[in-house]
């Protein structure tokens, strides 16, 4: 999901940064029992190829911690 669109003037990606939250099963089929999520963000231009790392549970509470335990490339 597009979360931040590029600039309307700009003909390339750069700036847009699109979420990613998906189930994790078993196997390949979303039929299977689902044992975790995968979730991450992926960003294109400058940061492209760039990864941060987080560890913990995102409860959408307003007061929340949770540890960035690395980063790679421009992080």
């Amino acid at each position: 999901m597009m979360i931040i669109p590029p600039p309307k003037n700009k003909t390339t990606g750069f700036g847009q940064m699109n979420m990613i939250d998906n189930a994790l099963t078993i196997g390949p089929k979303l039929s299977f029992k689902i044992v975790g999520r995968v979730q991450g963000f992926m960003v294109e231009g400058k940061y492209n190829g760039s990864t941060f790392t987080i560890l913990g549970r995102n409860s959408m509470s307003m007061v929340r911690e949770m540890a960035v335990i690395r980063g790679s490339g421009l992080f």
